[in-house]
């Protein structure tokens, strides 16, 4: 089982974004599920506590600024990931919204003032997933917010994707 950070290459963000300012991927192995949909919220729907007690910090921090906020405990009350047919893009999957789904890519992301941003699941090999994040900042709050989240995300991403890994989930 690994999680590796991998370098971003163009077909990894191509058209999802205008344009990017923060990029991320991270790579799974072995992933037995063969669903994105099924990985994405076994990824997503179990966040550690100590996730979730950050994501509610941020909102509250950033809900002065009349930034959207996310609700981090949107996923762990859905008790199961719906059925393939009542997933919609342009629904919420859990915390974001579904912009995209097909075999070999699920992306959700939200657009905001202060910053757009994608999170990207495609598969790299028979069992490899990638996870990629992407970000647009908009101006300088935008900028500022990535400086202070930016550490937490790749602690959170690699946490997450690990989790799930070894609970046996993917």
């Amino acid at each position: 089982m690994a999680v590796t950070e991998i370098p971003v290459t163009p077909d990894l963000t191509a058209n999802l974004l205008e344009r990017v300012t923060f990029v991320d991927c991270y790579e799974a192995t072995p992933v037995h599920k063969q669903d994105l949909a099924e990985i994405y919220w076994a990824i997503f729907a179990h966040s550690p506590d100590w996730v979730t007690w950050l994501m509610n910090t941020r909102n509250r921090i950033v809900g002065v600024f009349g930034l959207k906020v996310a609700n981090p405990d949107e996923a762990k009350r859905a008790h199961s990931l719906p059925t393939r047919d009542k997933i919609e893009v342009g629904k919420r999957l859990g915390m974001f919204t579904l912009l995209q789904l097909n075999e070999n890519q699920l992306v959700t992301g939200e657009n905001d003032s202060h910053l757009d941003f994608r999170i990207s699941l495609t598969w790299a090999g028979p069992k490899t997933i990638r996870l990629t994040t992407m970000v647009n900042t908009h101006n300088t709050l935008g900028k500022i917010y990535m400086a202070i989240i930016k550490p937490f995300h790749k602690l959170i991403v690699r946490t997450v994707i690990n989790r799930a890994l070894k609970a046996g989930r993917l």
